[in-house]
């Protein structure tokens, strides 16, 4: 079981009141290898995000994602970037960091619901976080 730290609201421009957590790790998800996608974005733009997103139970059994940067432990605020994937491998970035900021991230929402239809060819649309520290 992990202890962390983890903001009770994980909004980006909101500042952090830690509450304990003690959540089991069941799986890690890398947004360098596999990123966000237009849908998953869109649905929540607003929440602070950093690489690693551990996915697992939290004390009571309730399934829970939790952002590693976003941990007291592992603060970092993280960058996201537009890029072009073939799978899970980036081809081309294709925009300027959007800082975690609420106004950055209202214009990368608008960005990203432009472009989500429209037709890369055999490569999709993701949303890709710049934050390439190594968490343990």
């Amino acid at each position: 079981m992990l202890k962390l730290y983890y903001p009770r609201h994980n909004l980006v421009g909101k500042s952090p009141e830690w509450q304990l957590r003690l959540f089991s790790r069941w799986s890690v998800r890398d947004l360098v290898t596999q990123p966000l996608t237009a849908e998953e974005f869109l649905a929540r733009p607003l929440i602070r995000r950093s690489r690693y997103l551990w996915q697992g139970r939290d004390s009571l059994g309730q399934w829970r994602k939790f952002y590693a940067g976003a941990t007291r432990e592992a603060w970092q605020e993280c960058d996201l970037r537009l890029a072009l994937y073939r799978g899970q491998q980036r081809v081309r970035l294709l925009s300027r960091p959007f800082e975690p900021t609420v106004r950055d991230r209202i214009v990368l929402a608008r960005v990203v619901g432009r472009w989500a239809d429209h037709d890369f060819d055999d490569l999709q649309l993701r949303v890709t976080c710049d934050g390439l520290r190594v968490v343990r």
